[in-house]
């Protein structure tokens, strides 16, 4: 399926993840260096019937796995927090505003071991994410749950686009993605699915960046908006 990016429609579709549900995406080649993690996310208050934190993103490899996580209850609610193999438990400072459309991204930089909130375009805080040699030998990708490793963690809730950089973006290009939905930054992008790309007749999502990682959705639907995905935009 060839898809020319710059003619997709207005950002007006999301998955839904209603807590059993995922994309499988194979990552080929392996990447080895730093990393962006980049999604528009709009999470449901549910905190009766979900754990206390879903994954929205995960990355696995031989001698590497790194998670993000949207908190429902528990310890800090309503954050983010990234999960670098067992390391530790990172933390947004900021509240993810539920039931709108939060622009959400992690960097992470392997010289420094920090890495980078930026919530809505705008930098939020920034954390240790301790790893002796940084992020590598990645080889999968999940979005929305891993039914290998994140049994009962599934996302509850929509999410419209999920991207990952083998580079560290900075707060201008972050904000520039979120600005221009359909024309991101091109250099050193690995991963773009979005939810306007998908034939849910075989469940495929395309990979729109151009590297051939097409996702295999399980359980997962699509929805179409009625308003436009931005920051603060309600369903």
């Amino acid at each position: 399926m060839s898809i020319v990016r710059t003619m997709l429609p207005q950002p007006n579709k999301a998955w839904y993840f209603k807590g059993d549900g995922y994309i499988s995406v194979p990552l080929s080649p392996t990447f080895t260096s730093d990393r962006t993690w980049e999604l528009w996310i709009n999470p449901p208050l549910n905190l009766v019937t979900v754990p206390y934190v879903n994954q929205t993103i995960y990355e696995e490899g031989v001698t590497y796995a790194g998670q993000m996580f949207y908190v429902y209850a528990n310890v800090n609610p309503g954050r983010l927090a990234v999960d670098c193999w067992g390391r530790g438990w990172y933390f947004s400072s900021y509240k993810i505003n539920i039931y709108q459309w939060n622009h959400v991204v992690f960097t992470y930089n392997h010289t420094s071991k920090k890495g980078k909130y930026y919530i809505n375009g705008v930098f939020d805080v920034e954390t240790p994410a301790y790893r002796e040699t940084g992020f590598f030998n990645t080889d999968r990708a999940y979005v929305g749950g891993n039914p290998m490793r994140a049994s009962g963690r599934y996302y509850n809730g929509y999410i419209a686009v999920a991207r990952v950089y083998n580079k560290e973006l900075s707060e201008s290009k972050i904000r520039h993605n979120m600005l221009n939905p359909n024309n991101p930054i091109r250099d050193g992008l690995v991963l773009w699915l979005d939810a306007r790309a998908c034939d849910t007749s075989k469940n495929i999502c395309y990979d729109l960046s151009g590297n051939n990682n097409h996702g295999t959705m399980y359980n997962v639907s699509i929805v179409t908006l009625s308003n436009q995905i931005a920051p603060g935009m309600v369903m």
